[in-house]
């Protein structure tokens, strides 16, 4: 029986392709589990519009997150931190810490998105890179400046 799959079914097919499987498969598992239509014209209609609505939504998706790469390029933030001797860091500056100066900047970015290899630990400026889709990256450059202190004495 061919049908037309309405799920990724694991090592079988994936949403929106049409195979021929056995007619016991079809009408024990897949009809009655919904992962599977019969493949007839109004069902290959069904799939086609759902599939070119996921594109048009997949397309407009990437549109915007190439905006917001480009505005991440044209970014950068200043995070202060406290200093100690050599120029060091107490502490680190994560991911999580660019994410709040960029949400601070107006820019929304996960924190899981900005790749770091290691804590930043000193003073300088770094590019950082933020993966916003899997071929969508941009860099920001972040400033590490020492904290002033407003009450010395």
């Amino acid at each position: 029986m061919k049908v037309i799959f309405c799920q990724d079914v694991v090592n079988v097919a994936k949403f929106g392709q049409i195979k021929e499987v056995a007619d016991g498969y079809a009408r024990n598992y897949l009809l009655p589990r919904g992962l599977a239509l019969p493949a007839d014209a109004k069902n290959r209609l069904r799939i086609e519009k759902i599939l070119k609505e996921a594109e048009q939504k997949h397309q407009q998706q990437v549109q915007e997150l190439k905006q917001l790469a480009a505005e991440l390029e044209k970014t950068s933030v200043t995070i202060t931190a406290r200093v100690g001797p050599n120029n060091k860091l107490f502490g680190a500056i994560t991911n999580s810490d660019i994410a709040a100066a960029l949400k601070e900047a107006g820019l929304v970015v996960e924190k899981q998105s900005i790749t770091l290899e290691a804590p930043i630990k000193e003073c300088g400026i770094f590019n950082v890179e933020v993966k916003l889709a899997p071929e969508i990256t941009a860099r920001v450059k972040v400033w590490i400046v020492e904290e002033k202190n407003n009450g010395s004495g």
